[in-house]
């Protein structure tokens, strides 16, 4: 119905093949995008043929009507012009794209047409159709391609233009209100696009209609956000959107911290004014619904009560040996968040601890980073997160923070470091509520390591360990701390450990007895050793052969004790003494002279039964001279017990006979 008629086919194809001046003029020109071609005509551009056979036909040059019809050969519909769209500024323009697979080189033209007479000036009127036919002509054979009529009701099709004036007129905490122009004469519906500047998604809002001036509110926004908002429209009635209109930028407003602080604890106790240091420090709330402007710390005993005002991540106090009630809290300028409460002990008995340090820490630099890494060890308690803090030597206000998880054990440092700055990188280990106590170490991303990086000695060597001294580095002059590489070599195979120069002393556990070593130490990525030496583990320490030996010794005292009371105690019961006459005193009565005591002499005739020896013997008794014996040696049993041998020898000596 409304296909253009063979004869302005014939027309077309005559004037194309016979005068390629007149199609470079005539012709709109065609731009790829990615095998899409499009062409725009311009209402005030088109030409009506004055031919009255080809009044409903417009051109982009009259002169396209004024040749003579030919019967043509070469002029065909096809499909190579193919998924043809147009749309339509009412009133003003048409715009039409499509594809084409043909090779060569093709130029083109958009030919409008209708059933009926055909008024160009009128042809995108808002109550119009017309169709589009798009004339393909390759330069190279010379051959015209026409594709089959597309239909192009203006109501459909319409294109309203791009809104202009977009403007944000209120923000609240959840909603973005926003007006605009639709810049058109139309009655309109709009929709109102929006995303948070993170996303890549957009929403969308309808607007049911508007003539000049539109708004529209968007409800159900997160609080302190920054939003991109946009808007398109379409002519009621019209099938396609509009191109949308510029971006505009809003942030709602914040609201108060709806979380706690997580906060940890550390006590340092046993100081001699009996007063406890206190250490509090937390992890900085990272609200997405307002900007944290600070803290208030607050911790009240029995008899009073302080409040501090921060906006670091740690503070310190003392504290008397009572009990204390903490509480934290983080605050913007729309509230305060929950609060975070802890409970300090009156007894450092109930105080927890056994919350170790690292072991270990270094820092290197390269550019603009700093490079941290640390070592843990084994714990009893178990490491919830790490909290490292940077900060300049001369500025405690600089203090930076950035907590990784507890499988880490290392971190970049980035942003904000200057050159020429030394700052200290302090690592905390968590363990739940209780902050373990840091381990520092300075660095410059400037300086480096200045003055060497001194050198290992071994200084004890061990059946299972060997001990390394640090010798000649520059320390306190906050220089970056180099990562010691160190390379333990034996029969077994070889150990890798990373050292720092943090710490002047370092052990090597777990090693064999009776076992060669070779230990080599590098100073970061150097190739220069700084340390290269063989040394053997003893077979036994010293406090193994004092174990061997003290248990026996010990053993054989005390044995000997025993014996010696043994002796003392049970010996006069199971082996009595038996008495000596030989020791007796009785044996010096002869010689004692007691003129008041009447000695006894010996009766001869008890001698009578007496077997003497037959030859050779005889018995001379002696004047007697009686012994003097006083009181005193009557009286006295031990002298009569000791002297009575000496008694009987002399009576034997008297009487012998020669």
């Amino acid at each position: 119905m409304y296909g253009p008629d063979l004869d302005y086919s014939l027309c077309l194809f005559t004037f194309l093949t016979s005068v390629s001046g007149v199609i470079s003029h005539a012709s709109c020109g065609g731009k790829a995008r990615n095998s899409q071609l499009e062409c725009t005509l311009h209402v005030n551009d088109l030409k009506q043929c004055s031919a009255s056979e080809h009044l409903n036909q417009c051109f982009g040059d009259n002169g396209e009507c004024d040749f003579p019809l030919l019967s043509g050969q070469g002029f065909l519909f096809s499909e190579a012009v193919k998924n043809i769209s147009c749309y339509v500024y009412p009133e003003k323009s048409v715009t039409c794209s499509w594809m084409h697979n043909q090779r060569g080189i093709l130029k083109y033209s958009l030919l409008i047409s209708s059933s009926e007479n055909l008024d160009c000036k009128l042809a995108f009127n808002t109550l119009g159709q017309f169709n589009v036919t798009i004339i393909a002509w390759n330069t190279r054979n010379q051959r015209v391609t026409l594709s089959h009529p597309f239909l192009v009701k203006t109501l459909e099709r319409a294109m309203s233009p791009k809104p202009v004036d977009i403007s944000i007129t209120s923000i609240t905490n959840d909603s973005i209100s926003v007006k605009w122009n639709p810049a058109q004469c139309f009655a309109v519906r709009c929709m109102v696009y929006y995303r948070p500047v993170s996303s890549d998604h957009w929403k969308e809002v309808l607007h049911p209609g508007c003539k000049t001036i539109c708004s529209q509110e968007i409800n159900g926004l997160q609080p302190f956000t920054e939003y991109c908002v946009k808007v398109a429209c379409a002519t009621i009635g019209s099938k396609l959107w509009g191109p949308p209109s510029n971006n505009r930028t809003a942030k709602t407003l914040e609201i108060a911290p709806r979380h706690s602080v997580d906060v940890c604890q550390r006590v340092d106790t046993g100081r001699p004014d009996r007063l406890r240091k206190v250490w509090l420090m937390w992890k900085a709330l990272e609200e997405s619904h307002g900007s944290i402007l600070g803290y208030w710390v607050n911790y009240t005993n029995q008899t009073k009560s302080v409040t501090v005002k921060t906006t670091d991540l740690k503070i310190s106090f003392d504290a008397r040996e009572e009990e204390y009630d903490i509480i934290v809290t983080a605050y913007n300028s729309a509230g305060v968040s929950p609060v975070s409460r802890l409970r300090l002990p009156s007894a450092d008995n109930d105080i927890i601890s056994d919350a170790p340090p690292v072991l270990g820490i270094w820092a290197t630099t390269q550019g603009s980073t700093a490079l941290v890494e640390w070592e843990m060890g084994e714990t009893e308690r178990a490491v919830s997160e790490f909290a490292i803090e940077w900060v300049a030597s001369q500025d405690a206000s600089s203090s930076r923070w950035l907590r990784v998880q507890p499988n880490f054990s290392s971190a970049v440092l980035h942003g904000n470091l200057h050159p020429s700055t030394t700052y200290n990188i302090s690592i905390y280990p968590i363990y739940g509520d209780i902050c373990g106590p840091p381990k520092s170490v300075p660095a410059s991303l400037e300086s480096g390591v200045i003055g060497g990086a001194g050198r290992w000695d071994i200084t004890q060597v061990r059946k299972n360990s060997v001990t390394l001294n640090l010798k000649g580095y520059p320390a306190g002059q906050g220089n970056s701390l180099p990562k010691y590489n160190m390379t333990l070599t034996s029969k077994n195979g070889a150990q890798n450990f990373l050292v720092t120069s943090a710490n002047q002393t370092f052990t090597i556990r777990h090693l064999t007895a009776n076992t060669d070593y070779f230990l080599k130490v590098l100073a970061g990525a150097s190739p220069s050793q700084l340390t290269s030496e063989s040394f053997t583990t003893p077979l036994y320490d010293t406090e193994d052969i004092l174990y061997a030996i003290l248990p026996p010794t010990f053993l054989i005292l005390l044995v000997l004790v025993l014996l010696t009371h043994y002796r003392t105690v049970y010996m006069g019961y199971l082996c009595p003494l038996i008495p000596n006459p030989s020791c007796s005193s009785i044996r010096q009565w002869g010689s004692l002279s007691a003129p008041e005591v009447t000695p006894k002499l010996l009766d001869l005739e008890l001698l009578s039964t007496v077997e003497l020896p037959a030859e050779n013997f005889s018995i001379q008794v002696m004047p007697s001279e009686p012994p003097v014996i006083t009181e005193a040696m009557e009286e006295d049993p031990d002298y009569i017990e000791n002297y009575t041998p000496n008694f009987w020898d002399m009576f034997f000596k008297k009487t012998d006979v020669s």
